[in-house]
């Protein structure tokens, strides 16, 4: 994504960069809980509920996706985008597996991953 959209503006993922050791479980902690919680209402709640209402499950997929990057919209432009494309991938994999499951892991790891890519 980054190649395709560029590097977006990280000042605000650089903010969230570990400095103590005593930071390293509590990013882990918030990781798992951030990737189970937004695994739960885009993909568990908004997905399902809106491809009910619709009656076709691509639009519920499609449209959790773009709202997963809406809402990630204070990370600047470029990184809510890439956030979307993730977004869709997970809505993807939740509505052909029929779990949220795999998304939660998926989610979980890639956001306590994160802390640790050197941004520079």
């Amino acid at each position: 994504m980054t190649r395709l959209l560029g590097p977006g503006d990280l000042a605000a993922v650089g903010r969230l960069s570990l400095s103590e050791a005593w930071e390293v479980p509590v990013w882990l902690v918030v990781s798992a809980c951030a990737g189970v919680v937004e695994e739960l209402a885009f993909r568990g709640l908004l997905q399902r509920q809106i491809a009910y209402l619709s009656g076709a499950t691509w639009i519920g997929v499609v449209a959790q996706a773009v709202l997963f990057g809406a809402a990630h919209l204070y990370q600047g432009p470029v990184l809510a985008a890439q956030i979307a494309v993730f977004g869709l991938l997970f809505g993807i994999v939740a509505a052909l597996r029929g779990s949220l499951v795999p998304g939660m892991v998926a989610h979980g790891l890639e956001d306590a991953l994160a802390a640790f890519v050197d941004l520079g």
